[in-house]
């Protein structure tokens, strides 16, 4: 397995908060074309089957790995489905922003959820840290005005969003027993095998692809937005906390909302520039004086 130092490791979850955020729009092209099921199928069955190719001799890690660690892969390939599946109806449903706010909320949780559940201090410069992100993605999100009322595509982010959240901890966990690219084929494979029958059965046969583009829309989703950003998520989680990794992510709708203006013509007002600044510095902040320090037993 790969170990690498705090600073490479921070840099491995920037660029995979970048791929992150470059699949938001990719995301959303592409459910005008598939139903959601079957963006969710296509996405991960070619990224499970690319790096299937790539760790196919660290398989055996599988055959000796303890009933409950293979059965923690099984709820996190599970979960996965559903938190894929959610945030893509969101997507399908909202702009990408909205999507980018209430998923990346929820990330604001994990510090807490640790406290709680695993006894990790809540630091100083963990809370403003936490404070300004949350004010940065409201004003990137909504500007100085009150959100409208809720729409269906808004639940459905937000409970992607609550399952993102138990899926950073897991991944933490899973991260220090099996090589990164192991554990993403299984939960994509996972995730596809669980999509595609429920396609089927909900949506019929796929649309035949109408365009190159769309083609293209979809090897870059699975391959820049899924495969590569996971596997740098599992590597980079083995050595940084939770909190850390989850206040890195934050950053993913400042990268969606770039590649939005750059390649799908969508508007970017002052607001959002502004909201983007504040994340900027709350991730500083809070990341500078998180050390990830062990939890008490």
């Amino acid at each position: 397995m790969i170990t690498v130092s705090r600073k490479t490791a921070i840099v491995l979850l920037l660029l995979t908060t970048a791929f992150w955020g470059s699949a938001y729009p990719f995301t959303k092209a592409l459910t005008v074309v598939f139903s959601p099921l079957w963006v969710v199928t296509f996405r991960f069955g070619l990224a499970g089957l690319v790096l299937l190719v790539l760790v196919r001799r660290e398989l055996n890690a599988l055959r000796k790995a303890s009933a409950r660690d293979l059965r923690l892969l099984c709820a996190l390939g599970l979960l996965n489905f559903a938190a894929i599946l959610a945030f893509t109806i969101s997507l399908q449903r909202i702009e990408v922003t909205n999507s980018g706010f209430i998923l990346s909320a929820s990330l604001l949780l994990v510090p807490f959820l640790e406290y709680v559940f695993r006894g990790k201090e809540l630091l100083r410069t963990t809370l403003i840290g936490v404070a300004l992100l949350g004010m940065g993605l409201y004003i990137m999100s909504f500007g100085f005005h009150a959100p409208a009322t809720f729409r269906s595509g808004e639940i459905a982010a937000g409970i992607s969003a609550l399952m993102y959240a138990v899926y950073i901890i897991v991944i933490g966990i899973l991260s220090k027993k099996f090589h990164a690219g192991l554990i993403m084929c299984f939960v994509f494979l996972l995730t596809a095998a669980a999509a595609c029958p429920a396609a089927l059965l909900i949506n019929g046969p796929p649309a035949p692809f109408p365009d190159m583009r769309t083609g293209i829309n979809l090897i870059y989703l699975a391959l820049a937005g899924t495969a590569v950003p996971y596997v740098l998520m599992g590597v980079g989680q083995r050595t940084l906390g939770n909190q850390t990794a989850a206040f890195i992510y934050v950053l993913e709708p400042v990268c969606a909302t770039i590649i939005a203006l750059l390649f799908f013509g969508e508007t970017v007002g002052g607001s959002k520039w502004l909201g983007a600044a504040i994340i900027l510095a709350g991730q500083y902040i809070a990341i500078a004086g998180n050390r990830d320090k062990t939890p008490r037993a």
